[in-house]
């Protein structure tokens, strides 16, 4: 999703969260890992994560990707 928003747009940054949320996860798979995407035209960083709680409490994955984007802005402005 990351690099389509970055190639097929105007934008600067793109963030995406995925991953399979829930205690059991889905078709056998572990539970509660979410995937974060986050980039600039300059580079695409992504980081895997194994979180606790159900679907209700993903919220920590939104936190982490939206430090992430803070952090890559902290990056570009310094670099800039």
């Amino acid at each position: 999703m990351v690099d389509g928003v970055l190639q097929f747009s105007r934008a600067q940054v793109a963030l995406a969260v995925s991953g399979i949320a829930g205690p059991s996860g889905a078709r056998g798979k572990a539970g509660r890992h979410r995937v974060v995407r986050l980039g600039t035209n300059d580079a695409v960083r992504t980081a895997c994560h194994q979180l606790d709680g159900d679907r209700m409490q993903s919220c920590e994955s939104v936190h982490i990707a939206l430090l992430g984007v803070i952090n890559l802005l902290n990056i570009r402005t310094k670099t800039a």
